[in-house]
């Protein structure tokens, strides 16, 4: 190899993106659930949870209008339990689910 020749595998400085492996140890899919429905299904959800000792939840509630998201959050900001969440990976769902960590 010439002086001036760049080597393409010493100067690659784009690395592959790999999304955080994420263990999700229940789920409950939420399409189809009347508005209504969804506080108590979600309050039900984390309930069993707590007692399985289940740590990382997946709440699938679909992209949409963003009403089952909404109620969800809304749900989960005023819940009893102590938790955290945040949109899925993409892998998870991405914006049309919701991970909740329990603390």
């Amino acid at each position: 190899m010439r002086k001036n020749q760049r080597n393409p595998q010493k100067n690659n400085s784009m690395k592959e993106y790999t999304e955080p492996i994420l263990v999700i140890d229940e789920t409950i899919d939420l399409h189809r659930t009347s508005s209504w429905l969804i506080e108590n299904k979600i309050e039900a959800f984390l309930d069993a949870a707590v007692v399985k000792h289940r740590k990382r939840l997946l709440i699938i509630h679909g992209i949409g209008r963003g009403v089952l998201r909404q109620i969800t959050w809304d749900y989960l900001s005023t819940s009893p339990y102590k938790s955290r969440y945040y949109y899925a990976t993409r892998s998870y769902g991405g914006y049309g689910a919701t991970v909740v960590e329990l603390l």
